[in-house]
């Protein structure tokens, strides 16, 4: 087994535990439906939350070339465990709650800054791992996308608001083009 292959069998085994935690919330809160009102915003920002960790395993492919180190790895394995930190905070474990718009705002913060750290990360990896001229897209590309996403994530940590629903809407925006020009590059790397 070479490098590549030991570090993506670690990285999908946490990746498949947050899939796999968001699969069992959605399922418990569709049992618990009838005891306690489903929120819209944590169901949309959940299943963002699932279509980033499929996305990142994706573009894992990437980072194919780079021989490891101990440094590389435990990075690429922090991309992955802040990712799944955030699926499974996104929902309630076991027991559930009482007000789930309460749940959400009440773990908004560590979601929130967990993505952030995320993103962050996975320009720290791009740049450490790749190099600073990105074979993947333009570096400016790269930068506005994690540069925007970051700003967003940042709102996600304010107060209660309606500005959640917007900036949840960009990050799925941003999510989609980031899937269309990065992701899907097919001669990258």
């Amino acid at each position: 087994m070479d490098q590549f292959s030991y570090v993506t069998l670690l990285v999908s085994f946490v990746v498949a535990f947050g899939v796999s935690s968001l699969l069992a919330g959605w399922a418990r809160q569709y049992v618990q439906r009838a005891q306690t009102k489903i929120y819209p915003l944590q169901i949309a920002a959940s299943a963002l939350l699932l279509v980033a960790l499929v996305q990142s395993t994706w573009t894992f492919w990437f980072y194919r070339g780079v021989a490891y180190t101990f440094v590389t790895f435990f990075l690429a394995l922090m991309i992955a465990l802040t990712q799944v930190g955030a699926a499974a905070l996104i929902l309630p474990p076991r027991g559930g709650t009482e007000n789930m718009r309460d749940y959400y705002f009440g773990v908004r913060r560590a979601v929130y800054g967990l993505l952030g750290a995320w993103i962050v990360l996975g320009g720290v990896q791009e740049i450490v791992t790749i190099g600073v001229v990105s074979p993947i897209a333009p570096v400016g590309v790269l930068v506005a996308f994690r540069g925007g996403a970051v700003g967003l994530c940042r709102d996600g940590l304010v107060e209660p608001s309606r500005r959640h629903w917007g900036a949840l809407a960009v990050l799925a925006l941003l999510q989609i083009g980031w899937i269309a020009t990065v992701s899907s590059n097919p001669g990258a790397v």
